[in-house]
């Protein structure tokens, strides 16, 4: 596959207002305006309030790059982008390519019909957070609730962006915008493997069976074969014939004797390295390939009855492992400033005071892969919300699609990563709904709650990943008196709460 890679430099402005800017991707519209000396830093005595001037305008971002002849013959060419935060429009040499509502997705857009030979400009306007939370907020029929730090913007819930940008009781109210992840263009024609991920099955014996999937998108029919090499082991699907489109593909093998990963102080982190390819039926050669890290092991989340209610342990590789940890928030709501090496410095000092496991928190973000690599190599559990936090949401059709799509590529993204042991709905959305508004216990607003986390989240998950417990949110009982309980949605989908790998 062929790439053109736009990370780097960029230039900003307000829209269609003064000069331009230098700006950079990724990153974001604080971060650049900071950087070019426009506002005060943030986090510096009450300059929050100067800079929420930001959060209320529209930006737009622009850069050139150039396609060679040999990019512009590929059967497909695709614009990719990982993280665009939130609302934007995407222009190619002045022609839409498509709209973008989700900080959590991946976006693609079909560039073929303006690309050209040379160079060419990419163009992307970013709506305030601020009035885009508000139109929507309007526009929706259900209760949206959420609390009301001392510095906030309001209708956050309304926006699938990192919620506490928009002001909490721990930080400032930053609601920034931009490319907050990588951003290139795809030309291929041959397959290209959207995702990869990795099934394990572990047997009495030992023995790890493995069945790799990958979603493969193939311009055009060809004949080829799913290839797998782990370690100076190669082991393939058989020869497939794909017509155009997309298509789900396997590749099965077994280990005998498995090295197994285990948590901090509990044993060693054995990973195993894969290059996960597409190859060519004629040639053996790959259209595209996938790396990933693994660890094999087994996690299960124990409920059963005990003399005081029920139990509510993981249990690693047949061995109860007690959790000792903490919260996890975005280090920085600059979230280009988080580099491996930050991460690196406060995951080890989380081993070095003995704990074990973080939660990844609702309010926050899907986190970058360096995180989710270091906790993989350090031993750290990761129990991971989705991204809901402090908040009644909407569950309208418009915001369900929007979120199970969300919930779909974060757990294809994520799941191999064998320090998650746990998906969680959210973070204390069950305890506002229960607890904190009166004024929402009707059955409208406990339908909305199942239909957003129990068959949309919890579902998409389940069926995205059968090897993790699912549990509908940080803090809850999940059983009697717990918002979940009362659903018939829930109780048919104990199967979810249990789930083992």
């Amino acid at each position: 596959m062929k790439r053109i890679e736009l990370n780097g430099r960029w230039e900003f402005r307000e829209l269609d207002k003064g000069e331009w800017l230098p700006g950079r991707a990724p990153g974001s519209v604080h971060g650049d305006l900071l950087r070019n000396d426009r506002i005060p830093d943030p986090y510096d005595r009450m300059n929050e309030l100067d800079t929420l001037w930001a959060g209320r305008t529209d930006w737009e971002y622009r850069r050139t790059f150039r396609a060679s002849v040999s990019f512009l013959t590929s059967k497909r060419q695709l614009l990719v982008c990982e993280g665009l935060d939130t609302v934007a429009e995407i222009f190619l040499n002045g022609e839409p390519l498509g709209r973008a509502d989700n900080m959590f997705r991946r976006w693609e857009f079909d560039a073929a019909p303006f690309l050209r030979e040379g160079e060419n400009e990419i163009h992307i306007v970013f709506g305030s957070p601020a009035r885009e939370a508000a139109e929507r907020a309007r526009n929706t029929k259900s209760l949206l609730k959420w609390p009301t730090p001392p510095v906030f913007e309001p209708y956050r819930v309304t926006l699938r962006k990192c919620q506490c940008q928009s002001g909490w009781d721990w930080g400032p109210c930053l609601a920034t915008c931009g490319i907050w992840g990588d951003i290139l263009l795809a030309g291929y024609s041959g397959p290209r493997i959207e995702y990869a991920v990795v099934d394990q099955d572990h047997r009495k014996t030992g023995a790890v069976g493995l069945r790799v999937k990958a979603w493969l998108d193939a311009p055009d029919e060809c004949r080829g074969s799913l290839v797998v090499q782990m370690e100076g082991q190669e082991f393939r699907s058989p020869v497939l014939t794909l017509r155009e489109g997309k298509r789900q593909v396997e590749a099965l093998t077994t280990l005998a004797e498995p090295e197994l990963w285990w948590p901090a102080g509990q044993g060693p982190q054995r990973l195993y390295d894969l290059v996960i390819e597409w190859r060519d039926a004629e040639d053996d050669e790959p259209t595209d390939s996938i790396r990933k890290r693994i660890g094999l092991r087994k996690v299960e989340l124990v409920r059963e009855r005990d003399k005081t209610g029920e139990s509510f342990f993981f249990r690693v590789n047949g061995r109860p492992v007690y959790a000792k940890g903490a919260n996890w928030i975005p280090g920085d709501l600059m979230l280009e400033r988080m580099t491996r090496d930050i991460y690196e410095r406060d995951l080890r000092a989380c081993v070095e005071a003995n704990m074990n496991i973080l939660r990844v928190w609702g309010g926050g973000i899907y986190e970058k892969e360096e995180f989710y690599e270091l906790c993989d190599e350090l031993g750290l559990m990761v129990w991971q919300d989705f991204m809901f936090a402090c908040g009644l949401y909407p569950a309208e059709r418009w915001f369900l699609d929007n979120v199970e799509a969300e919930v779909r590529h974060q757990v294809r993204r994520l799941r191999d990563h064998p320090s998650i042991v746990l998906w969680c709905g959210n973070n204390e959305c069950e305890e506002g709904l229960k607890r904190w508004w009166k004024d929402a216990q009707t059955k409208k607003t406990h339908r909305d709650y199942e239909r957003l986390y129990i068959e949309t989240v919890g579902r998409t998950a389940a069926r995205e990943d059968a090897s993790r417990a699912f549990w509908p949110s940080s803090a809850s009982n999940g059983g009697a008196g717990s918002a979940s309980s009362r659903s018939p949605a829930w109780r048919r989908c104990g199967r979810w709460r249990a789930r083992r790998t």
